[in-house]
């Protein structure tokens, strides 16, 4: 996996995939291009400031990782890090980790951060894990984002899993376990995105609080036996080196 840095956009190819990454704007998210030519946008977009535009304090790239440290602004007093790492890639499959990072700079912080990728408004299953890391289909619909009388509390949701839009590809979203008590999970059908509010409570000064998922890319269907595959390699896997 090779990625290639040019100011503020970030370019990488990994065997049949390639796309890029813009620094100044993360919740643009990845631009992928499929080895079927499928063009795929806005893939794990990371927004943490409205309406100011975030700009990269430095970005570089450590063992194949992409790595942009975002530092506080007038309106947000903390600091993002964001890690994206890709992990496996075929003909077939793409496999991305993301790893957020946030740290406090003030007494009093509420620091939110929200990853969005695209799903296909026809529907998409979710997946809670038991005590033993099974998966089991969560039948409760996702709240819809921007719905004011919605009910947003965190979910304990291990996967979301559907089809990319406009696409004959799939997509699987994989939040660790740490970090699902933590999640606020919403979709919206107009945008064709399901979104994941992360963190949001009270936090000190000098306080770290980190984040990880991964995002699975696939031109085959996958059953529940092959999401159950990939999260319980999630979840035993090592923790990246920038933790």
């Amino acid at each position: 996996m090779i990625w290639k840095l040019d100011q503020t956009r970030a370019e990488f190819r990994c065997d049949q995939w390639h796309g890029t990454f813009d620094l100044a704007k993360p919740e643009l998210g990845l631009k992928v291009i499929a080895p079927n030519k499928a063009n795929l946008t806005d893939l794990l977009g990371v927004a943490f400031q409205k309406p100011n535009q975030p700009m990269s304090q430095d970005c570089f790239v450590r063992q194949g990782d992409l790595i942009a440290v975002y530092p506080p602004r007038e309106m947000r007093k903390f600091q993002v890090q964001l890690d994206y790492r890709m992990l496996e890639s075929t003909s077939e499959r793409l496999l991305v980790e993301l790893w957020i990072s946030v740290q406090t700079y003030l007494l009093d912080n509420h620091p939110v951060v929200s990853v969005q990728s695209p799903f296909d408004a026809l529907g998409f299953d979710v997946y809670n894990a038991d005590a033993a890391g099974t998966l089991v289909l969560d039948e409760q619909p996702l709240p819809t984002l921007g719905n004011a009388n919605a009910l947003l509390v965190p979910r304990m949701i291990a996967v979301a899993y559907g089809s990319f839009p406009d696409t004959d590809l799939s997509i699987a979203w994989l939040n660790h376990p740490r970090d699902q008590f933590d999640t606020t999970w919403s979709h919206a059908t107009d945008k064709q995105c399901v979104e994941a509010r992360l963190f949001g409570h009270f936090m000190e000064k000098g306080v770290i609080r980190r984040a990880r998922m991964r995002c699975l890319i696939s031109s085959q269907p996958l059953n529940q036996s092959h999401l159950q595959e990939v999260y319980d390699a999630f979840i035993t896997s090592p923790l990246p080196l920038t933790a």
